[in-house]
């Protein structure tokens, strides 16, 4: 890559090469002024032959230089002609003068608007009179063009700089609109988790009460109903002629009826329990709040529990058929990872596959009982007519003994590229205003990648589905807590 300072080393190598060649002389030096200052920039001599550029070397560090002649020439803006520098003139003197006895110098200001800029400096040690008049004419339209590339240069130069400011700047505030954004997504996820875990303790606090009161005493009604159809049946056996009112009774009821159908209900009611009592479990098992530190655990508990809650989206409605979600889960080791987070991502990537699903059932491709057959998605693996309903397909699998990879399949209408390439862009959404916020994929990419040290990714085409893929390491030993940083762990 060319940079500001080779353009301008090569500048003045030109510059300096195209004067000696036109000044008769045998040394040459050129003087440049910054800030008041002037600085040797380059040097050049016949014999031996050497064109240097040097890297700005203030004069007041050269002893070996004609210091009154460049001093004059700075104050007064003058031109300094001597035809014999050892026997005329005002520098006679001068010490450079006296220990090297040059014949001719020049020494001409760089002029630019007015204003000096540097001083180009000539020596002919062997030959009196070197610079004539012709060459003095050259030499002054080489000064002037001298002072205007050294002015078209130091333009760029600053041109560059400010460019270069320009870009930092931008850069500077794309980062922190990154960080912004980043911040943003922490405190929104942080609320959301500690409303999510608040209300998820209320609601088992709330429900477990009952329930378990339920359960406790259902032991209780099973035997007392047991010892009550067991008093019944001994009253049947040893006074089989009742009378008619009880008689009256016993059809009114249908004794043999309730007789066998009072356990199943009371067993109904406990298996009832029961379930009630798991579902709440498995919601304070989603939310996982209380997690500060990577434990291990089981990732089909986690899909299992979020497509749990996800049920009622799942089941079929008026306008559309039951999803179908196909599981082929592999032997999975318990896996290192926060599983609330883990699980938030399941979510998240579940729920857009329903929508995705639902928009691509409003479009009219599929209708309840139709049976028509979507587009396979390529990855699916499923032939068109083994897909008469929508599905979603969760795969997981084990790479190399090092990671678990989570495959969540669906065969919605897939997204172009340039969404997919949008994808985990904080508040990025393709949703109608009210119905998405553009956060959720992004958290889950900073839940994937920051928090797991892991991967998502995504394969989708238009008519062709989506793949979620999510592969996260099974051990952290060498990896720094990341509770520590990024998103808080809840």
């Amino acid at each position: 890559m060319i940079t500001q300072k080779l353009i301008f080393e090569k500048l003045l190598h030109n510059l300096m090469q195209i004067v000696m060649e036109n000044a008769g002389s045998q040394k040459g030096l050129l003087f440049l002024e910054k800030s008041g200052y002037l600085f040797l920039a380059a040097e050049s001599t016949v014999e031996p032959e050497k064109l240097i550029v040097l890297p700005f070397v203030n004069i007041d560090e050269c002893p070996d230089l004609p210091v009154s002649v460049i001093n004059y020439v700075q104050t007064t803006g003058e031109s300094v002609v001597l035809n014999d520098a050892t026997n005329e003139g005002l520098f006679t003197s001068d010490r450079y003068i006296v220990e090297h006895r040059p014949k001719s110098i020049l020494a001409m200001p760089v002029i630019y608007q007015g204003k000096l800029t540097g001083i180009l400096y000539q020596e002919n040690r062997s030959l009196v009179g070197a610079f004539t008049r012709d060459r003095l004419q050259v030499l002054s339209l080489l000064c002037a063009q001298i002072s205007i590339s050294i002015e078209n240069a130091s333009l760029y130069k600053d041109l560059q700089q400010s460019k270069a400011r320009e870009r930092e700047k931008a850069t500077q505030l794309e980062a922190a609109l990154h960080q912004l954004q980043n911040t943003q997504l922490q405190l929104v996820q942080s609320q959301k988790m500690s409303s999510l875990g608040q209300m998820v303790a209320g609601i088992a606090h709330e429900i477990n009460n009952p329930v378990n009161f339920i359960k406790g005493n259902m032991d209780h009604a099973s035997s007392y109903s047991h010892d009550l159809l067991h008093l019944i049946h001994l009253y049947q056996q040893y006074y089989p002629n009742p009378v008619n009112e009880i008689e009256n009774q016993i059809d009114a009821i249908d004794l043999e009826f309730l007789s066998e159908d009072l356990p199943k209900t009371l067993h109904s009611m406990k298996i009832g329990a029961k379930r009630i009592s798991d579902i709440v479990r498995t919601m304070s098992n989603f939310s996982r709040v209380d997690a500060m530190e990577m434990q291990p655990a089981d990732i089909h508990e986690g899909l299992d529990s979020t497509l749990m809650i996800l049920q009622h989206r799942l089941k079929a409605q008026p306008h559309r058929p039951t999803i179908e979600i196909i599981k082929e889960y592999g032997n999975l080791p318990p896996v290192e990872c926060f599983l609330g987070l883990l699980n938030q991502v399941f979510m998240n990537i579940l729920a857009n596959s329903i929508d995705a699903i639902e928009d691509r059932i409003g479009s009219g491709e599929w209708g309840v009982g139709s049976g028509k057959s979507p587009t396979p998605h390529s990855v699916l693996g499923l032939k068109p007519q083994a897909i008469p309903t929508p599905c979603i397909r969760i795969r997981t699998e084990v790479i190399d003994n090092l990671q678990v990879a989570i495959h969540i399949i669906d065969n919605g209408p897939g997204m172009t590229e340039e969404v997919r390439c949008k994808l985990f862009n904080p508040f990025f959404t393709t949703k109608p205003v009210g119905k998405g916020t553009g956060i959720g994929l992004s958290i889950s990419h900073q839940i994937v990648v920051e928090k797991h040290g892991g991967k998502i990714s995504c394969i989708s085409a238009p008519g062709e589905g989506t793949e979620f893929i999510i592969e996260i390491p099974i051990t952290h030993q060498n990896r720094e807590n990341p509770a520590l940083s990024g998103v808080k762990a809840m």
